[in-house]
């Protein structure tokens, strides 16, 4: 969640990033959990997929495949 939050938080806006932060605020306590690797994976490839979506769709037409 810490990464989503720095990798699109300049891109949310105000209200759904004080959502991400009590979100944050609730979780950050917990202690880890078995799986949470492999959760912290997908969320990466998430972001890095939408970061390349992004910035395909960002380019236009001619950035299109």
């Amino acid at each position: 969640m810490l990464r989503l939050r720095h990798r699109v938080g300049d891109r949310l806006p105000s209200a759904a990033l004080s959502v991400v932060d009590d979100a944050i605020e609730r979780v950050r306590e917990l202690p880890a959990i078995p799986g949470e690797s492999r959760a912290d994976a997908a969320l990466q490839l998430f972001t890095d997929r939408a970061e390349r979506d992004h910035t395909r769709l960002r380019a236009g037409p001619r950035g299109r495949r």
